[in-house]
């Protein structure tokens, strides 16, 4: 055995010597070499071997990626350098083609540049019905920034279609006239690591057809040319769908539209997770859309400088499920909910919005042990619109103009939280019906802690009040009911003797439209109110005892 093993050596040794007749092997063509020799030498292909049997540096790089497959070596390196693409065949060869069981490997210095073009479409490498394919390292740049055309939205820097076992990681795509990446066709078992998509022209990255991707630690950032200019945007076309998504430790900024889109108007998205994320300077955070959107976890996100809305969940939207959500800066709507169903929101943190929650036309709402802090003084906390089944537990409302605005609501609950320091209603209360709010602290409202209006079957009860109404003393009521107004019951609330010089006139207020409201066991301690703590303007269709 060891004679063969020296006999190898010295026809490999000199094998060499006659390939390396130039300054460097790596000029040689070395086509003729066979698998078993090369293999003996090294397990990798260099591009570079393959440069002088090579019209351009496109040529060079598939010629080397061929003669890989074609000997079962699966490493090709691309050593340090700028590398010149055709993307389109309109400048000779239509993108990098990858082949099965190919490792791509760039130098961290290495860049494949797309030769400027005027096609609306390409892609400058396409993984296209292979599998087991991995590129890593170095930067794939676009030609937006000389591209010679202006039409299309269709440029693409890595394009997979119908390919399994992919993995893409620690590279930077960038500068593209579409979509940094492109997924479709079914593929399926993807991995994106440490992914930095730059200054795409239409979106960081494009999901159309997937399923079990994994992203992480990834950027996408600066999307910005033609929408829906997103970070990344999962959005099946017809007859497609994408299901088993991770979005795990990324983060998305500076895109001119949307942070992370998911929008299921043709087809299913489903069983998505997205955890530990960053959406920064994006006028729409977090977007999800359509009744295709389901099954969808959301934990541990941060969303900042919302110009428009920070999180939304619309048009059909259902079964999703948000927790530890943080939104910051958002100067218009920090959440948005409507025409869906199936919300659960759990631990959230809301601060410095116009709008902390807007809800309309929404079933089954749960909010729970979720805080919100508005800092302008026409700010609303929680604005609710024609919805029904509404839970709120342990929720605080702080600050702003209005707490809860309420209008065609029915079976709210809002339990053992606090809505306080308010400029004009703790709660407005419009057209709400079969609601309970107990065990709350309403406290530090300026003038009016609830106001109803054509309310009717509403519970009040274990809540406790506390130096509300104090804008001007002897003027405002604590609960003031008008507008027909019917059937309320208050029982068993406290209102605490108020440490401000002006007080409330009454703690309960019934007008003379209101009709069938019981109020009974409360505790008015003295100074919460001036005049009485409940009056009835109606001279008896209510009830006070």
């Amino acid at each position: 055995m060891r004679i063969i093993n020296v006999v190898l050596f010295v026809r490999l040794i000199c094998l060499m010597n006659v390939v390396c007749f130039t300054t460097s092997c790596r000029k040689a063509d070395i086509q003729n070499i066979s698998f078993e020799e090369l293999s003996a030498v090294n397990n990798e292909v260099n591009v570079l071997d393959f440069r002088d049997s090579s019209i351009n540096d496109h040529d060079m790089i598939q010629k080397a990626i061929d003669y890989a497959k074609s000997n079962s070596i699966y490493h090709v390196f691309i050593p340090d350098g700028t590398y010149m693409i055709s993307a389109t065949s309109a400048t000779g060869q239509a993108g990098l083609v990858l082949r099965d069981s190919i490792a791509l490997r760039l130098g961290n210095n290495a860049i494949l540049k797309a030769i400027s073009n005027g096609s609306g479409a390409y892609a400058i490498v396409k993984i296209h019905n292979v599998r087991n394919v991995s590129i890593s390292g170095g930067k794939i740049v676009g030609d937006r920034l000389t591209h010679i055309g202006t039409f299309g939205e269709w440029g693409m820097g890595i394009e997979i279609r119908n390919s399994t076992w992919i993995n893409l990681n620690n590279l930077t795509v960038k500068e593209c006239w579409g979509d940094g990446i492109y997924i479709a066709g079914g593929a399926t078992h993807v991995t994106l690591d440490s992914i930095f998509a730059d200054n795409n022209r239409r979106q960081g990255m494009s999901v159309i057809n997937a399923k079990e991707l994994l992203v992480t630690n990834s950027e996408f950032n600066n999307t910005n040319g033609v929408a829906p200019e997103s970070g990344i945007d999962l959005e099946p076309n017809a007859g497609d769908s994408i299901s088993g998504v991770r979005i795990v430790n990324c983060a998305f900024r500076n895109n001119n539209g949307l942070g992370l889109h998911m929008y299921g108007n043709f087809g299913p998205v489903t069983d998505i997770s997205i955890e530990n994320c960053q959406m920064t300077n994006n006028p729409i955070g977090l977007s999800l859309r359509y009744q295709g959107v389901r099954d969808v976890e959301i934990k541990d996100v941060t969303i900042s400088q919302s110009a428009s809305e920070g999180f939304r969940v619309f048009d059909g939207s259902y079964d999703i499920s948000a927790s530890n959500v943080k939104i910051y800066q958002s100067p218009m709507t920090a959440i948005r909910f409507q025409n869906s169903r199936d919300i659960t929101l759990v631990g959230a943190e809301l601060d410095s919005f116009s709008v902390g929650m807007n809800v309309v036309n929404v079933g089954q709402l749960l909010v729970k042990n979720t805080s919100l802090k508005a800092k302008l003084s026409t700010a609303s906390g929680i604005l609710l619109n024609n919805s029904d089944t509404l839970l709120f537990d342990n929720v605080d409302l702080i600050g702003g103009k209005d707490g809860l605005r309420t209008s065609g609501v029915n079976y709210l609950r809002f339990l053992n939280g606090s809505i306080s320091d308010f400029l004009e209603y703790g709660c407005f209360l419009g057209n709400t019906h079969f609601s309970l709010f107990e065990g709350n602290i309403i406290s530090n409202n300026r003038k009016t802690p609830f106001y109803f209006t054509s309310s009717h079957d509403n519970e009040f009860k274990n809540n406790e009040l506390l130096n509300n109404c104090f804008l001007i003393n002897n003027n405002y009521s604590q609960f003031n009911l008008e507008g027909a107004s019917k059937r309320n019951v208050f029982q068993s609330n406290i209102a605490r003797t108020s440490s401000y010089a002006n007080k409330p006139k009454y703690v309960i207020r019934l007008s003379s439209s209101t009709q069938g409201n019981q109020v009974f066991g409360n505790t008015f301690e003295p100074g919460s109110y001036v005049t009485a703590g409940a009056i009835d303007e109606t001279g008896g269709l209510n009830s006070i005892f």
